[in-house]
């Protein structure tokens, strides 16, 4: 097994390698879940659209290869047939026959790796990023070569024997047992001086398998989503496809493994089509909600309009809060145990608490009542600390101005939509964000998901 890092900094916590001379850093990723206890490694990581992959187990579709302690073909138990370097996600694709001769290539890898520091056992799990490009041959000695990938770039002079040097980016963690265990979180690349991956980038066409993002390369020609830079991979410098040829470019070819986590829907109302599919298991995954109905059949109601006692109960869970505090019954002169559950009742008590809500007037809170999206962009930017409302503009959708809602709910709902945490309800032009239109359960998940804080807490 190829040892993945080549040094390691400040208590062997984040490890990174870069080699080339210049490169630019991109994206990063949002969430880690819990560790499985069936093998010591997060059971997924989620990127900034709510997208969560899971270690890629099947034979045919993460492109699993037989080696020595690891088959395949057999049930995978760890530590006894598990093998030594596993994806979360993974893109490749290759160059043949450049520079003037038309003997080169070049292999670029893109990766979210779980591997081990040294053997398949307990506590040697860690888990990075990988961007990775060559070593690239067969170009004029001396000259500078750019690389592009979806992630960004990097620049390279070839060799005298006419090589670019292998271009790594490695952004994670190494354990080292028994004193430290790996912070699987520093793989989500948060504060990284290198390139790192995210979001997660999914095979166009042809489409994968269903529950996966890529076929791991079976099918020829396959196209990917454009990531930051793009959808290609491309190298410009002198004659690197042969003479007079100072560009090659190509955006098919992908070789992309990921495998969904959740592989089969939650709920019976919410199938794999489902525009907020991702959105909705991503919530229930991380035991945010168990839908609306426990069945069976499990329902989530996702086109149900999210009552107040309800928004309270999905914001509290998502920043953390799992077990609701105690009741007292007296904060709001219409929540107690005899107006809704004990648990909902603590939940909101501890909203309100927070300085997230005053309630609805006259000492309520109003519980049953629906959740506008002018109030849900209340909610969500309060509970990010964004204290006192930003001045409002007025002109960024075509029915939010301070004559309608208030200086104080244009600010708030225009701050809500800089924050890319929504478009509005219609582009338009003119664009609209229907403040007064109600919160869905499933554009609840939707704005849990793209909220930065709090994001579904791991």
């Amino acid at each position: 097994m190829e040892r993945k890092f080549s040094f390691l900094v400040v208590l062997l916590l984040a490890v990174f390698l870069t080699v080339g001379l210049a490169h630019d850093s991109h994206a990063v990723l949002q969430a880690v879940g819990p560790v499985d206890p069936l093998n010591g490694f997060p059971q997924w990581y989620q990127d900034t659209t709510g997208l969560q992959l899971q270690p890629c187990f099947d034979q045919v579709n993460c492109a699993l290869l037989a080696a020595p302690g690891f088959d395949p073909a057999a049930p995978i138990i760890f530590p006894t047939n598990f093998p030594d370097e596993i994806f979360y996600w993974s893109a490749g694709n290759d160059f043949l026959g450049l520079g003037p001769a038309g003997t080169g290539r070049s292999v670029l890898v893109l990766a979210l790796e779980g591997a081990f520091n040294t053997a398949v056992v307990q506590g040697d799990q860690m888990t990075f990023s990988r961007v990775q490009v060559g070593p690239t041959d067969g170009l004029v000695p001396g000259a500078s070569y750019t690389f592009d990938h979806p992630f960004g770039s990097f620049t390279g002079t070839a060799d005298a024997t006419g090589v670019v040097a292998r271009f790594r980016d490695e952004w994670g963690c190494a354990p080292l047992p028994p004193v430290l265990l790996c912070d699987f979180s520093l793989a989500l690349g948060v504060g990284a001086v290198v390139q790192t991956v995210g979001p997660f980038l999914k095979q166009l066409t042809p489409a994968p398998p269903a529950g996966f993002i890529g076929d791991g390369g079976l099918l020829p020609n396959a196209t990917m989503e454009p990531g930051p830079n793009g959808d290609f991979f491309r190298i410009t410098g002198p004659n690197v496809g042969g003479v007079g040829v100072n560009t090659v470019t190509t955006n098919t070819n992908w070789a992309i493994t990921g495998q969904v986590f959740g592989l089969l829907p939650r709920f019976q109302d919410v199938p794999l089509n489902h525009p907020f599919f991702t959105q909705i298991n991503a919530v229930a995954n991380a035991g945010i909600t168990g839908g609306c109905s426990a069945g069976p059949p499990p329902l989530y109601c996702p086109d149900a309009p999210i009552t107040r006692k309800q928004m309270a109960v999905f914001m509290e869970t998502s920043m953390g809060v799992l077990t609701p505090p105690a009741c007292a019954g007296n904060v709001f002169n219409d929540v107690s145990p005899l107006t809704v559950t004990a648990a909902e009742c603590g939940f909101i008590e501890d909203f309100a608490a927070k300085g997230i809500t005053g309630g609805c007037g006259n000492g309520n809170f109003c519980p049953n009542d629906t959740v506008t999206r002018a109030q849900m962009a209340v909610f969500i930017e309060a509970a990010l600390g964004v204290t006192p409302a930003p001045a409002c503009a007025g002109n960024r959708f075509g029915d939010v101005n301070a004559a309608l809602q208030g200086a104080a709910f244009c600010g708030f709902i225009e701050d809500f939509s800089l924050r890319g945490i929504t478009g509005g309800c219609q582009v338009g032009p003119p664009a609209l964000y229907c403040p007064s239109n109600p919160v869905t359960r499933g554009e609840m998940a939707v704005f849990l998901v793209a909220a930065p804080n709090p994001p579904l807490a791991p």
